[in-house]
């Protein structure tokens, strides 16, 4: 983990040459928050509860690992219900990798919180999820995503807050997006996440909030790639087959959709072997009939 760690001068130059951010907003930002409090952001002391977003994915998993294991933190995993066909199988992702981290943690991790995201709007669903990976200027390569989902979630939590005493007190929400994410979505940039955190401050009225996302988070060091956190999570032998990447909903992962396809790149990229069984690679009889008769693919589709 230490090797992964980079001076704020190594990752501002790294952010200064990424198009989709901003060091002016950043900058200014930073300095309303220094005014305010005395600080940008910095992890709380061992032991304080922090709530962290767990997609069932392999990104969100291992940040949750850092929090635990480096900064002695006491997580409070939260997993948003969003409108996707395969909302279950991430559900049922996160749950492994939360139960996970309270065998190997005990004490430090709390029950999953399952909420329903009202984003996007159900009548929209369809139209945004269609275009969310269209890419809206190639010159920079940013694709369109979804705009705006950060920001719902993160209120969305500052709202549990503000009405359920069991969290009350909490006063840190970790995302789990990396360096890679900032260069292809506006929205998960350094400048994105401090603008969030910004407006949420003088909002409510309570400087005492911090959000990030901590593999960019350069106050403390971090500015991380996906190999790079696969390649902490297998430091730590970490079981990436309980992670969910795949966004169809079928028993195993297709292997042929593009973020089965990102998943496999970011592996032999970080030199590290996935464990995961995708379905393409299935070797039982169920498998073999669903690859070799396209019938069979659709009725055998939940096996």
């Amino acid at each position: 983990m230490k090797q992964h760690y980079q001076d704020s001068y190594a990752i501002l130059k790294k952010i200064k040459r990424n198009p989709l951010e901003s060091i002016e907003i950043i900058n200014w930002i930073e300095s309303q928050l220094i005014k305010k409090r005395g600080h940008v952001f910095k992890i709380p002391e061992p032991k304080t509860r922090v709530i962290v977003l767990l997609s069932g994915g392999i990104d969100t998993a291992i940040t949750a690992g850092i929090l635990l294991s480096k900064y002695k933190l006491n997580i409070v995993p939260i997993f948003f219900d969003i409108v996707r066909d395969n909302r279950r199988d991430l559900f049922t992702s996160a749950l492994k990798i939360t139960n996970y981290y309270k065998d190997k943690y005990p004490g430090q991790v709390e029950d999953i919180t399952q909420l329903t995201s009202t984003f996007p709007p159900p009548e929209l669903t369809s139209y945004i999820f269609a275009n969310c990976w269209k890419i809206i200027d190639k010159s920079t390569g940013r694709i369109l995503g979804l705009p705006f989902e950060l920001d719902t979630l993160a209120y969305s939590i500052i709202a549990l807050i503000q009405n359920d005493p069991k969290y009350s007190k909490i006063r840190n929400l970790y995302f789990g997006i990396h360096a890679g994410d900032t260069r292809v979505h506006q929205h998960h940039t350094l400048t994105a996440f401090r603008s969030l955190m910004l407006h949420v401050c003088s909002t409510i009225g309570d400087f005492s909030y911090q959000i990030t996302s901590v593999p960019i988070e350069k106050e403390i060091g971090l500015y991380l790639t996906k190999p790079q956190l696969i390649k902490i999570g297998a430091i730590k032998n970490f079981p990436f087959e309980i992670t969910r990447t795949c966004r169809i909903r079928t028993k195993y992962p297709c292997g042929r959709c593009a973020l089965c396809d990102v998943r496999r790149y970011e592996f032999k990229q970080a030199g590290i072997t996935d464990k995961i069984l995708y379905e393409d690679q299935r070797t039982d009889l169920i498998g073999i009939l669903k690859r070799k008769i396209p019938k069979f693919a659709k009725l055998l589709k939940k096996y």
